[in-house]
């Protein structure tokens, strides 16, 4: 790995002390990469920018460029940098498509990784009878998966009378302090990723009208602006005049995108951007699971 390249400074990398000490073992895992990266040579960076990605039938080269804290170029500080393969990463998002087909209540927070569930310290939802645990209520890790997973249960058998309420109680107060624990570990990570409205709009309206916007229905950026420009300024109104979203993987790759772009656009919070509908099924599936058949 020639280079690893982080847009947020290392300022905003560093984790609060008491969560450093709450979550040792974790930062110095992570220490633990970067540690290992740095002594196999690859160039690791912050406050660096990719610009542009160059090549004809492949990949050959990238051009980066170093940011200033508001997230402007800083001029003369573009460099070029052969490659044969680039990824790309903006942070991660919960699948709430189910949860969404179910009527649960949703509510945006970045903090935790966009639209989660919203769920009690139970981890019930807004409809009666359904928990939710994982990324879903916020993006923070398997153990914080696993800690919610356990304590639903728990929950559930309370619920359906296997479980007497004060039955395992030490039990289940050990498993939110650890879920608390998560939560905080779970906002530091996803502030990583975060940045202020104006730095992402800027930076999305600055891109040129042939960046990809959905991919399976191969619509741009330029035709985004153009729908918008129109007055469709929701998911479902760039959905019908685009198809964006329209493809095999049903919006789960540009739903996150299209978001963010309309909020550039339209100068709305991503709170107010509403989510796209969904139906069934969430994923792709052959037409002869559909028929009862093997595939």
């Amino acid at each position: 790995v020639p280079a690893v390249l982080n847009e947020t400074s290392f300022s905003q990398s560093v984790p609060p002390p008491g969560l450093l000490a709450r979550q040792f073992a974790k930062f110095a895992q992570g220490g633990a990469m970067l540690a290992r990266l740095r002594l196999s040579g690859t160039d690791v960076r912050n406050g660096t920018r990719i610009l542009e990605a160059r090549g004809g039938d492949g990949l050959r080269e990238v051009v980066v460029v170093r940011v200033d804290k508001k997230g402007n170029g800083i001029p003369g500080s573009e460099s070029v940098h052969p490659a044969g393969s680039l990824a790309a990463g903006f942070g991660f998002t919960a699948n709430v498509e189910l949860a969404q087909l179910a009527g649960c209540g949703l509510a945006f927070n970045a903090e935790l990784g966009g639209w989660v569930v919203k769920v009690n310290e139970d981890l019930e939802t807004s409809i009666d009878g359904i928990h939710a645990a994982g990324e879903i209520t916020a993006v923070g890790g398997a153990a914080k998966s696993l800690t919610e997973g356990r304590l639903a249960g728990f929950g559930i058998l309370r619920r359906i009378g296997l479980l007497k309420p004060d039955e395992m109680r030490k039990e289940i107060s050990t498993l939110k302090k650890m879920r608390h624990r998560h939560m905080a570990f779970s906002r530091y990570f996803n502030s990583q990723y975060m940045f202020p409205p104006e730095y992402l709009a800027g930076w999305i309206r600055s891109l040129p009208d042939d960046v990809p916007v959905c991919r399976c229905e191969e619509v741009n950026l330029g035709d985004v602006r153009r729908a918008v420009a129109e007055g469709f300024e929701t998911p479902a109104g760039v959905k019908k005049a685009t198809r964006c979203g329209m493809g095999i993987c049903q919006g789960s790759t540009c739903k996150t995108i299209l978001l963010e772009v309309l909020a550039a656009l339209t100068g709305n919070p991503l709170a107010r951007i509403p989510l796209p509908s969904v139906r069934m099924p969430v994923k792709p599936i052959c037409l002869g699971r559909l028929a009862d058949e093997e595939p």
